[in-house]
């Protein structure tokens, strides 16, 4: 009737299958069941309340599946909430929450909180830029598994090769200032040679050049700097049990778990080693 009306959320009232074929929308997606093997979803926040099998769900702002993920891929640029997770590749710039990670590769730039239900982190790699809690890491079976928190051993490597470049840097850009003054004062007095003026322009263009790049570059050293202060501050916070199996990343220590532990956290100690407290409660 000379109107139109335009949907903010896709509504999905049975499966994602091949009935309905790949999603990839703007706004929100509600699919009432789940997603099947081969399909992709794409959309601003993506919520399935059935399984998600052998799939790929891609949100910009959040994705929560009211039951659980098995082989697929899920990446947000929010937060991801789901009942659990199975052989998945995750990865969220926000919040990761779930029951249980079974053997998944998981990265998150927030918190990964693995609780209610048995809360159980088993097999694979999280790897997590703030703490991670759990009511249970491993398993009796001894089951490897990698604890990255920071995920800092590329950052440090990369910030020892900054600060390098950084001090040769600023050592030649002073050489060359002082070459350019010591130059602009004998201008004052006497006319340069060829070779001088040659040398004093050259210097000059470094100077200019080079200043803005030395600023980036030190500004990029403070906020490595600030990303590493942070991590030596985060924790494993194991609430039930940690098995022997379990391989925890922490700044640049590792630790091997070869014990059984009940209720602990997990901590960078002042000389940079890992060690762990009572107190996962």
């Amino acid at each position: 009737k000379d109107r139109f009306i335009v949907d903010t959320v896709v509504t999905i009232a049975g499966h994602v299958d091949s009935s309905v074929g790949n999603i990839d929308f703007v706004g929100d997606v509600m699919i009432k069941g789940g997603i099947f093997e081969g399909y992709r979803v794409k959309g601003k926040r993506v919520t399935v309340k059935e399984n998600v099998t052998n799939a790929t769900i891609e949100a910009s702002q959040a994705i929560d599946i009211k039951s659980g993920a098995v082989y697929s891929q899920l990446k947000c640029d929010g937060d991801i909430v789901m009942s659990f997770a199975e052989n998945c590749n995750i990865y969220c710039k926000g919040q990761l929450r779930s029951k249980s990670l079974v053997n998944c590769n998981a990265q998150s730039e927030g918190e990964i909180i693995v609780q209610g239900g048995k809360g159980v982190i088993v097999g694979g790699e999280c790897i997590s830029y703030q703490n991670i809690t759990a009511n249970q890491v491993g398993s009796d079976s001894y089951t490897k598994t990698v604890i990255n928190l920071g995920n800092t051993a590329v950052l440090l490597k990369s910030h020892h090769e900054l600060t390098d470049n950084f001090k040769i840097l600023t050592e030649n850009y002073k050489k060359l200032k002082g070459l350019y003054e010591k130059l602009n004062q004998l201008r004052q007095v006497q006319e340069l040679t060829v070779p001088q003026e040659q040398a004093r322009k050259q210097a000059f263009l470094f100077i200019m050049n080079e200043r803005n790049t030395l600023a980036e570059m030190s500004a990029k050293i403070d906020e490595n700097e600030r990303i590493l202060a942070k991590s030596r501050q985060l924790q494993l916070i194991v609430k039930s049990k940690c098995f022997p199996g379990v391989s925890l990343k922490l700044y640049n220590s590792t630790y091997d778990n070869n014990i059984e532990s009940p209720g602990v956290v997990f901590y960078l100690d002042s000389d940079n080693e890992i060690k762990f407290r009572a107190g996962g409660r």
